[in-house]
């Protein structure tokens, strides 16, 4: 495999990883907001949205200690 074939089948790999939404890691499982909501990722470098990821809030929070209890 040459050099230009690795550096696409990374870039393939990435993008597939990027495309989904980041969840939030509770309780050892993977989960979406309670609200729903998301904000993008952004490079700081060319402001283009990398990924989206899970916008955690009060109610995400309350299950994470609950779950550490």
């Amino acid at each position: 495999m040459n050099t230009s074939s690795v550096a696409a089948a990374v870039e393939a790999r990435v993008q597939e990883f990027v495309k989904r939404p980041r969840e939030l890691l509770i309780d050892g499982k993977w989960r979406p907001a309670q609200s729903g909501r998301s904000f993008d990722v952004e490079d700081p470098a060319t402001g283009r949205v990398l990924a989206h990821a899970a916008s955690g809030e009060a109610a995400d929070v309350d299950l994470a200690e609950a779950a550490c209890a």
